[in-house]
């Protein structure tokens, strides 16, 4: 529990309130600052699982419109699923940083194809 109490105090804590800034070198249109708080981590999860399922977003549908600061985006499934990866990498590389396994944070922004 001191683990996760000391995160919510870190630059941890900031850089997640600020998002993950994305950018796509093959599809620039999907790149913006995703939401990375816990909900928004929680919806992205319930996609990663209909997409595992069926191939298709929650609605059936093989595009989705997905908040980024500032506005939204719509991305394939394909393009989703390399937007989560990246940001699931670049969570996880604060956690490490936070936690001192990592002498460095994760870089930003973050690029995908």
């Amino acid at each position: 529990m001191d683990n996760i109490m000391a995160l919510s105090r870190t630059p941890y804590a900031n850089a997640i309130a600020a998002g993950c800034q994305i950018v796509s070198t093959g599809t620039p249109a999907i790149s913006g600052t995703y939401p990375v708080a816990d909900q928004s981590i929680s919806d992205m999860t319930d996609e990663v699982l209909s997409i595992t399922a069926d191939g298709t977003f929650i609605g059936g549908g093989l595009t989705e419109i997905w908040p980024v600061s500032g506005g939204s985006v719509t991305l394939t499934v394909a393009q989703f699923t390399a937007v989560r990866k990246a940001i699931s990498a670049w969570i996880k590389g604060w956690k490490q940083y936070a936690s001192g396994v990592a002498t460095t944070p994760p870089a930003s922004p973050v690029t995908i194809p």
